[in-house]
């Protein structure tokens, strides 16, 4: 897991995006999830929606979660196997990060 911090403004997205753009062939599965932030906080929804997001594009297939655990626990099934590129942009609580990428082990 890599992080990029700084200063709103700083081009870290561009950055991400680059990287991403550059290395995604080299994976089974790729999601590049913008505005993080913006979208878990609109609605009580915000963090299932981007669970949803995370895994239909890793799995290739339209995926409906009931509840945050639930779509927590479907990753940690169904994404456990594969090869995958994740990009989070604009993460600002751990809780976003551990629901949309799991926990560091």
């Amino acid at each position: 897991m890599i992080g990029i911090k700084g200063m709103g403004g700083a081009r870290k997205k561009t950055t991400a995006r680059a990287v991403f753009d550059h290395i995604y062939a080299d994976f089974e599965a790729t999601s590049f999830v913008e505005n993080v932030r913006e979208v878990s906080s609109t609605s009580m929804f915000g963090l299932l929606n981007l669970q949803e997001q995370v895994l239909s594009n890793v799995l290739n297939e339209h995926v409906t979660v009931n509840g945050v655990n639930d779509g927590t626990n479907m990753m940690k099934r169904r994404m456990c196997s594969k090869k995958v590129v994740l990009v989070l942009d604009d993460v600002d609580h751990i809780e976003q990060l551990k629901a949309l990428a799991g926990e560091p082990k």
